[in-house]
């Protein structure tokens, strides 16, 4: 496979980044990060081949790191042969990487930064999840922001109203009485929302939280503002709300981290608790399922020691 990356074969990127998994696998002793800016320069707009030469820059720790992002986001960025989630990927590296390595006056910079280039190139669902991202690890730091004075800010960088459903869910879990907050946050929401279903949206959100909130009475004023807007889907999904609520009764939360995830894999935004973007399974989640996933592993057992052969033969296809 090496003789089939040298870049006289013109190699698509698809080739290349197979070829730095299998290095990576099986030839540690190799300078995989010189491999890697290697192949990177064969396809500069390639997300899934830029973001193998992130990690690998990442975990060298390369002195040039915020140049090599801010270059590899604008260069893999609106390219149609980029699947999103792939360009999201890249620009969660460049996050997460900033979360992790800055220290808290320089980190918001390199934020304003992030989401002022976002804001120019990307789709709106990956800028989205950008904005939800920050404005979530504001309130996950040790002295955390003002929630509505962040909220506030994001004007400059063009929010879509998805920002207002991500905030509140993370108000609700990180504020400690989150009532004040929630209910200007609403206010905000409701005053950008310009079409009937985003005023519907704004409205059952809320009322949602106060509904799991014991405040049943104001829910249902909040659901009745809009029912005018359309009269049976609001009814529909205002019973749907009182049932569930019915239903989870005192369930266990958990952890703040495992709520929030919960929370927003509900609403379609999953992923957005951590740094790197990624959603995960919930530890709760995971402990109800392990004694099924150890049988799975005893049934598969004989496949495995199959397959375990067969990647020790694919050691061979990188000298190919």
């Amino acid at each position: 496979m090496t003789t089939l990356t040298s870049s006289k074969y013109s190699p698509p990127a698809s080739l290349l980044v197979r070829h730095l998994g299998l290095v990576k696998k099986y030839d540690p002793s190799r300078d995989l990060s010189k491999l890697a800016r290697s192949h990177a320069a064969e396809h500069p707009s390639s997300a899934p081949l830029q973001l193998a030469r992130l990690e690998r820059e990442v975990e060298q720790r390369s002195s040039d790191l915020g140049d090599v992002f801010e270059r590899t986001v604008k260069a893999v960025s609106h390219v149609n042969a980029n699947e999103e989630k792939d360009v999201r990927k890249v620009w969660f590296t460049w996050t997460a990487y900033t979360e992790e390595e800055s220290a808290d006056s320089e980190l918001d910079l390199t934020w304003t930064k992030i989401l002022t280039l976002s804001s120019k190139l990307n789709q709106s669902t990956t800028h989205t999840a950008l904005l939800g991202r920050y404005f979530i690890s504001t309130l996950q730091r040790s002295s955390p922001l003002p929630a509505l004075r962040t909220i506030d800010s994001f004007a400059k960088y063009r929010p879509t109203e998805d920002i207002y459903a991500i905030a509140l869910v993370a108000i609700a879990v990180y504020t400690k009485e989150p009532y004040h907050d929630l209910t200007k946050l609403y206010e905000r929401w409701k005053s950008a929302a310009r079409t009937k279903d985003g005023r519907v949206e704004a409205a059952l959100a809320w009322a949602g939280w106060l509904l799991e909130n014991k405040k049943a009475h104001l829910a249902a004023q909040i659901v009745d503002s809009v029912r005018r807007e359309d009269e049976a889907d609001v009814e529909r999904r205002w019973k749907e709300m009182c049932d569930e609520a019915e239903e989870r009764g005192a369930e266990a939360e958990g952890s703040e981290l495992e709520q929030l995830e919960r929370k927003l894999r509900a609403i379609g935004w999953g992923g957005l608790a951590t740094p790197e973007g990624i959603s995960r399974p919930i530890e709760v989640e995971e402990s109800e399922s392990e004694d099924e996933d150890e049988d799975e592993e005893m049934e598969e057992g004989e496949g495995d020691s199959d397959e375990d052969s067969d990647s020790d033969s694919g050691s061979m296809d990188i000298n190919m």
